[in-house]
């Protein structure tokens, strides 16, 4: 139903989101995990050693959702943590061989889903979303570190 008031852009992501993350379980629950599913996947793009600083920031997750991430992927074998010898307060993080054929059914899973969601729209279309989303990722994030995002008064943002 129409509104002359545009609904919340986080409602819809949110939605989105859940229903992607439930999807991507029901056809990786013989994974062994139930998250942290694009940071594996992101893992195996990356050629030669990563840090968990250097995957955060370009996932833009924060140093504790990183190490909870790690963590979890961690304890269930796929993912090792190595002291950096040139730094040691760095980790360098390495796939464990159980995290090849792992990998591959996370980004088949990924482009099957993507595909079901995306089917009706044009390659121009899919490209001109993908790069809208990072737009307004963009600037929400620049924004928060702005301090731009109006807050609650007497309280401060995280």
């Amino acid at each position: 139903m129409p509104t002359e008031q545009e609904d919340p852009l986080g409602y819809w992501c949110a939605l989105i989101g859940h229903e992607y993350l439930g999807a991507m379980r029901r056809r990786l629950g013989h994974l062994g995990i139930d998250r942290w599913f694009f940071v594996l996947a992101r893992m195996a793009e990356v050629e030669g050693p990563i840090t968990q600083q250097q995957l955060a920031d370009e996932l833009r997750l924060d140093k504790v959702a990183m190490m909870r991430a790690i963590d979890h992927l961690q304890s269930h074998g796929y993912v090792k943590r190595k002291v950096c010898q040139a730094d040691r307060r760095k980790h360098h993080l390495e796939l464990q061989p159980k995290a090849k054929p792992a990998v591959k059914d996370v980004q088949q899973a990924c482009a099957a889903l993507n595909e079901l969601a995306l089917g009706s729209l044009k390659a121009t279309e899919r490209q001109k979303l993908f790069m809208l989303l990072e737009k307004m990722g963009d600037r929400l994030h620049r924004a928060d570190e702005q301090e731009d995002i109006p807050h609650k008064p007497g309280r401060k943002p995280n």
